[in-house]
């Protein structure tokens, strides 16, 4: 990648946020590029399940049916005790009537293929670490860590969590802690036959573990824990600290955490950001994680990069200056967002309150009415009408 003025926009960062915006705006005749901090693109994360918000937009730019193929169509959500005694549990084929899909766990690395194919690597441009930002009200200039830079008519920033791209138009702003660790795992397991086509959630009393076919005889899980500090010294056996924390958990918990190498298990602090505007600034816009980070506890980290990359990439096709257009995406997503990120918040903590049999009693009377129709809400994307 040559430095100096580019005629097409600029998209800092090869995840699911970015390359779901490069193909939407190919879609819309736009021809983007992207740069990628990583200098080669090998197989991360373990498992996501894209619930069907993701998935209408996937279906119309093409994707949906490679995305089913590599991963597991789940027909039911389900909460359980530590004891396997049912708190709640609900059928997706109302879901699925509604809006054509259901929710697709699959491996990120899988995902991540699949868009990388479809936006390809002509325009794609590895080892660009971004450093800074210039010139963001005119024509904005990354600058990368390998002493290029690239001026470009827009750029968007989908870099992440800890998005570079997010200092020239939030500053001050912090990760909020939530104090609680997760760890996530992949790997071969044959889960039992009510495990399958099934979304799983254990709860303890301050801990919690998901559990979802990925398909191809392969297992996703993550535990959370709010007993453990972060940055204290890793144990020698991380295997075993995991055990510990499930030791009173019945079903395939331990024997599905045993199977899983020490390699496939990574461990994160979960923070989220307060959803404050604005994403933007000058010719310069976030999308994703680097907008937006949120809690996973509704499952909608990726699905909230989706409906921003295309909503946005339908706003920049319909306003002719960029600013513009970005203050049309923040006012047609920012309100859905905050939605997002603050229940996802309210639910971790209200899981690790510390009264498991009140948290246990009040989801078990909530109608099943109720529920779907928050699942209703969550799922629409109105970006599509």
């Amino acid at each position: 990648m040559s430095a100096g003025t580019r005629v097409q926009p600029l998209i800092i960062g090869a995840g699911i946020a970015g390359l779901t915006l490069g193909i939407a705006l190919r879609q819309r005749g736009i021809e983007a590029e992207i740069c990628e901090a990583a200098p080669e693109l090998h197989p991360l994360g373990a498992g996501i399940w894209m619930a069907p918000n993701a998935m209408q937009i996937f279906g119309r730019l093409g994707f949906a049916q490679p995305i089913i193929q590599a991963g597991a169509e789940v027909e039911r959500v389900a909460l359980y005790d530590s004891r396997l005694r049912e708190i709640s549990s609900s059928s997706l084929a109302r879901v699925r009537e509604k809006f054509g899909f259901t929710i697709v766990a699959i491996q990120r690395a899988e995902l991540h293929r699949i868009l990388l194919d479809g936006f390809g690597s002509r325009s794609l441009h590895l080892g660009k670490r971004l450093v800074s930002i210039e010139n963001h009200l005119a024509a904005p200039t990354a600058v990368f860590d390998d002493v290029t830079s690239v001026s470009a008519p827009y750029l968007i920033g989908a870099d992440g969590i800890h998005s570079v791209a997010r200092k020239l138009i939030r500053p001050a702003a912090l990760p909020r802690r939530t104090g609680q660790l997760c760890w996530r795992g992949l790997t071969d397991f044959d889960l039992p036959r009510e495990f399958r086509r099934c979304t799983v959630e254990i709860w303890s009393a301050r801990s919690r573990m998901g559990i979802a076919d990925v398909g191809h005889g392969r297992a996703y899980w993550f535990l959370v824990s709010s007993g453990i500090v972060a940055g204290r010294p890793r144990p020698s056996d991380s295997i075993a600290e995991l055990l510990e924390i499930v030791k009173d958990y019945d079903g395939p918990s331990r024997d599905l955490i045993r199977a899983t190498p020490v390699s496939a298990v990574s461990e994160i602090e979960l923070t989220d950001l307060a959803p404050r505007l604005p994403w933007s600034a000058g010719n310069v816009c976030l999308i994703g994680d680097a907008a937006h980070p949120t809690t996973p506890n509704m499952g909608q980290g990726g699905g909230q990069a989706v409906e921003d990359a295309w909503t946005l990439a339908r706003c920049l096709a319909e306003y002719p200056e960029p600013a513009q257009a970005f203050h049309v995406f923040e006012m047609a997503r920012f309100k859905k967002v905050k939605t997002v990120v603050d229940s996802s918040r309210r639910l971790g903590a209200l899981v690790h309150s510390g009264w498991p049999r009140v948290r246990n009693f009040l989801f078990r009377l909530a109608p099943e009415e109720l529920t779907m129709r928050a699942m209703e809400r969550l799922y629409r994307v109105d970006s599509l009408v």
